[in-house]
C-alpha cells in the first residue's frame, strides 16, 4: 500500500518557517451588495430569456400554421399564444415597470 508522501518530492515540501498567505479581508457590505446585484441581474435576464424563447416558439408555430393553415394548427398556435406567450409577456411588462 502506497502513502501520499511517497509521491511528494521532498525538495518541494515547504520548510518549517513557511506559512500560507492570509486572504485579503472582504467588507461584508460589499459582498452583500454584490450578491444582491447579481441576483437582481439574473432574475431580469432569466425573465427576458424566457420571454425570448416563448416569442421564438410562437413565431415558429404561427409560421407553420400560416404555411399550411389547417384548423387544428391555427387552434394550437392560438392556444399557445393564449396560454404561454401572453402570460410571459404580461409578467415581463409587469416586472419592467
Amino acid at each position: 500500500m502506497t502513502n501520499e508522501r511517497d509521491f511528494i518530492d521532498p525538495s518541494v515540501i515547504p520548510g518549517p518557517g513557511w506559512q500560507p498567505p492570509t486572504p485579503a479581508p472582504v467588507a461584508p457590505q460589499l459582498e452583500y451588495g454584490f450578491v444582491r446585484t447579481v441576483n437582481v441581474a439574473m432574475s431580469i435576464l432569466s425573465l427576458r430569456l424566457l420571454a425570448l424563447l416563448a416569442l421564438l416558439g410562437a413565431i415558429g408555430m404561427f409560421s407553420y400554421a400560416v404555411i399550411d393553415p389547417l384548423p387544428w394548427r391555427l387552434y394550437a398556435a392560438g392556444g399557445y399564444a393564449g396560454v404561454v406567450l401572453w402570460p410571459i409577456v404580461y409578467l415581463y411588462l409587469k416586472r419592467e415597470t
